[in-house]
């Protein structure tokens, strides 16, 4: 794959108006989205080759995907120790379930990526309209 493309493909990834805004309220940052994309939808084969295209260096682009890693751990304990401790409301409960449910069923091939944004997007937005937000 060349580097132009899997620019291209991140670009239009970031450029979903649903994405910006769970970016922003997210632990990510720009370039740390970039490069967990390019590790996880494996775009790349290495971090010289993440680091190139994102450009950084190889350790640079390791200690991006590093961050990256921790941060989506760090967002997993806090939703834990908030359900363990029930302060989740029943809304955003919910939401969450739908959508992990979305999930294993794109990871099972009963749905495909395409099907599990709309259905994503489709919730999130009711939930904002519901919180007097728009997107």
């Amino acid at each position: 794959m060349s580097g132009e493309k899997g620019k291209n493909e991140i670009k239009e990834i970031k450029n979903s108006p649903l994405v910006k805004i769970l970016l922003k309220n997210s632990f990510f940052d720009e370039k740390t989205l970039q490069t967990l994309l390019l590790y996880y939808l494996g775009k790349a084969r290495n971090f010289e080759e993440i680091g190139l295209k994102v450009g950084m260096g190889r350790s640079g682009a390791w200690k991006r995907w590093k961050r990256g890693k921790d941060n989506l751990m760090r967002a997993f304990y806090t939703l834990e120790l908030a359900l363990y401790l029930g302060l989740l409301e029943e809304e955003i409960a919910q939401l969450m379930l739908d959508d992990l449910s979305d999930y294993l069923d794109l990871r099972r091939g009963r749905k495909t990526l395409q099907e599990v944004q709309e259905n994503m997007q489709k919730r999130m937005v009711m939930s904002l309209r519901g919180l007097g937000k728009s997107i």
